[in-house]
């Protein structure tokens, strides 16, 4: 009994562990961005512009990721996480209603009114 509770611990910690290096990692590629940018800004450079933007493409996606990962860690999100990933294979994309934070779309007029 006593194993299991500190197991659940030992886990816990390592998946907030995990989280932390993860948001870190981000925050230090944004700062790096950051300063690209002010390069950018100071001296204009078509090949550090275009790294730049493809940089910040990929940071963007990593960063909506991680949201979602932080949106759907919990235990009852399991639901939610398969249909997440149903939607994204689908390649589903929002066409009516309001958008709801998981990305599906409910089903609604097209002025976005469920009356």
């Amino acid at each position: 009994m006593i194993k299991t509770s500190q197991k659940k611990v030992i886990d816990e910690s390592n998946g907030l562990k995990d989280i932390t290096v993860t948001f870190s990692e981000l925050a230090e590629e944004l700062e790096n961005q950051e300063v690209s940018y002010e390069l950018l800004q100071e001296e204009e450079d078509a090949d550090l512009q275009q790294d730049l933007e493809k940089s910040l493409k990929q940071l963007g996606e990593r960063i909506n990721q991680f949201e979602l990962q932080m949106l759907l860690s919990e235990p009852h999100d399991a639901k939610m996480r398969y249909w997440s990933c149903i939607l994204a294979q689908a390649g589903q994309s929002h066409k009516t209603g309001r958008r709801c934070y998981c990305g599906c779309t409910p089903v609604g007029r097209k002025n976005g009114s469920f009356l």
